[in-house]
């Protein structure tokens, strides 16, 4: 999920809830009788409501928050649910690659090397550019230089197997063993 998304969803999130909470609150004071809850219920026209459907901007305003309402609606659902993996990659030379198992190739070679305790492929879509992660497994005592070594080594292996452009990103977790 990207950045903006998340904050959109967030922000979209709490706007509903102090919504909803600030009804909340209204209907519980103006069951405890507190008087700034009663006094905007008594503010309420029900009379006025009830004229708004004779105002002639009335099926047009409905029907445009209608259509607003769907669209925004339908983006949020397409977003969540596109998928950010990707599996093949088109080249110039060889046409389409799987980049998936490229990764997890790159993975297990990663995997034998005996400073890795285990080593895992994922790969996404990251505006617009494949990406392929590699999260592996290092033991505390290895030195830093050497992730390093191994993380270049193994993009120059996976850039140069996949013969595009593409993002490589290794995630280095320390484990006790």
């Amino acid at each position: 999920m990207s950045t903006s998304l998340r904050v959109f969803d967030r922000v979209l999130t709490a706007l509903v809830a102090l919504l909803i909470l600030a009804g909340a609150a209204w209907v519980i004071g103006y069951g405890a009788d507190v008087a700034v809850a009663r006094d905007a219920a008594a503010r309420i026209d029900p009379t006025s409501l009830g004229r708004a459907t004779e105002w002639q901007l009335w099926q047009p305003a409905l029907g445009a928050g209608g259509a607003v309402l769907l669209v925004v609606g339908a983006w949020l659902i397409l977003v969540h649910l596109r998928p950010r993996s990707v599996r093949a990659v088109s080249t110039a030379h060889v046409g389409a690659v799987d980049l998936a198992r490229l990764a997890d190739a790159a993975a297990a070679d990663l995997g034998n090397h005996p400073a890795v305790s285990s080593a895992k492929a994922a790969t996404r879509t990251v505006s617009g550019r494949p990406v392929a992660r590699i999260t592996a497994q290092f033991p505390v005592t290895t030195d830093l230089n050497r992730i390093r070594q191994l993380a270049h080594r193994c993009a120059d292996d996976l850039r140069r197997a996949a013969d595009t452009e593409l993002e490589f990103q290794l995630l280095a977790e320390r484990t006790s063993k």
